[in-house]
Parts: C-alpha cells; structure tokens; sequence
C-alpha cells in the first residue's frame, strides 16, 4: 500500500478518495527523535502480556498474538473472479485463503473477541480493498466520483453477542472507512454457512439499505470478512442494486478453498 500511495501523490488510488479516510499515523514515517515503533509495540506487548497472557493464535506460543512464523501466513495472497451478480459479472478480491493460521486468526476475533488480532490481518485488508479498486476502476474508466466501500454487515445476533461487527473492526484497523449503507434485515435468519448452497443462492433479503441512507446513482465497492460460494455478496449486491447503485467490484478478507460444483468460485491467482 506505501509503494502505491508513493505512486500517487494524492495518497489515494485514483477514484479511492471519497471511501479512505487518511491514513493513520501509525502509517507516517517515525520522527528521528522517536524510538522506533516496532521497539515501542515490543515493550506494550510484552508488559500487556504480563497482566493478560496470550498465546500465539496459530501455533500457541506463550506472550505473543502472532509469532513470527504464523505471522508469515498472514501475508496476502491475493485472487480475483469473476462474481455473477443478477445477469453481469463483478469482479471479486480475497486476500487470504481461509485456512490454517489465517481461519483461526479470524475465528479468534470473531468467535473470542481477540480484537488485537485485527492488527495482524491489517495487511490483507489493505490488499482486498486495494485491488477490488483497482478492479472497479478497470470497469468505470468513464466516471470520476469515488465508489462508496459498503460492509456487509453480520448478523443482529452475532453483533449482540460480540458488541461489535468483525468486518468494520478489520477496516478500522487497516486504516479505511466503510459507508455503513447496510444493516441485517431481521435476527433470527438462518447462517449463511449453514443452509444448504441452493438455499443460500436463492437467499434474498439478508440486509436492507439503512434508513435515510441514499444510494440512488452511487457505485459502490462491498466487502465482507469471508467469502464462501458468493451468496451473501450476491444477496448485498441484489439489495444496493434495487436502491438504485451500481456495484462495480466486490472483496473479502479470505476465501474459503476452491470447491467443485455449483459452489465453486473460478478463482486465479494474482
């Protein structure tokens, strides 16, 4: 992400201005007279983890979120395919396979509330969100406005039980605003990951464009923390469409491994 925003001086990749917020200065350079921060997160972690002992999220060695060697399996991989939305294909990004180190770091935050491994995963955010627009841009050469970066937001049950929504945690982290133009339609729906793939293709309604939220004539990028056979993309996308936006490329986090059948995602490698 430094090496494209040293490509820009604008500190955005063309059409990205109006869904980043700047860059933290976690991002900046460290000042001279400053320790390194790398030393400075050292020592907080290591005087953290004598008042709340963690183990490594991947392999369990003691006083570490990420050892170095799970924090390796962390590093983007990033894929693209094509997502068959209503009748048009949309690009797709995933950054990780959701699998081994990545799979338990994300469960971890979402199912243990180990928010600081949103750090950790940072990079792949960063690389998703990039390249969905870098993709959105090859589709809209013709316009100039910003497409709006939408999460698709988790279940009512899930934010009540965690007290927060895991993909808008991940954003936050990586350094990016996310329009929050979508809400869960009802609690009590059924998980996506558990119905049938007949089901979850047909699956409509999952979530409404929030109150007062105006997408008529915007484009929009969506983002969700995993993408399994692509149904509750195609489910948010049926919904931002019937508000009158146009989805122009859609991301995750991770990706489940390619599957056979009706569920497979044409994935290729970058």
């Amino acid at each position: 992400m430094r090496a494209l925003r040293a490509a820009h001086p604008s500190g955005t990749l063309p059409g990205m201005a109006d869904a980043l917020t700047p860059l933290s200065s976690s991002r900046s350079p460290s000042s001279p007279l400053r320790p390194p921060r790398p030393i400075i997160a050292a020592a907080l972690r290591s005087a953290w983890a004598l008042v709340a002992p963690v183990e490594c999220v991947g392999c369990d060695e003691p006083d570490v979120v990420v050892c170095a060697a799970c924090a390796a399996e962390l590093e983007p991989r990033v894929r693209t395919a094509p997502l068959t939305v209503g009748r048009d294909d949309v690009p797709l990004v995933a950054a990780l396979d959701y699998e081994g180190v990545p799979r338990r770091a994300l469960l971890a935050l979402k199912e243990e509330g180990r928010t600081e491994l949103a750090g950790p995963l940072a990079a792949a955010v960063d690389a998703a969100v990039v390249e969905a627009y870098r993709q959105a841009a090859r589709y809209t050469v013709n316009r100039r406005e910003s497409p709006l970066l939408v999460a698709v937001p988790g279940s009512r049950a899930g934010l009540a039980r965690r007290g927060f929504h895991p993909t808008d945690a991940l954003l936050r982290r990586a350094g990016f605003h996310a329009t929050r133009a979508l809400v869960p339609a009802r609690a009590n729906a059924p998980a996506q990951k558990s119905r049938r793939i007949d089901e979850r293709l047909a699956r409509d309604g999952a979530v409404v464009v929030r109150a007062g939220e105006r997408l008529l004539g915007r484009r929009v990028v969506l983002i969700d923390d995993v993408v399994t056979s692509g149904a509750t993309l195609r489910s948010a996308a049926a919904v931002v469409r019937a508000a009158g936006a146009e989805v122009v490329a859609c991301a995750a986090v991770m990706a489940t491994p390619r599957r056979d059948g009706e569920s497979s995602i044409p994935w290729a490698s970058q």
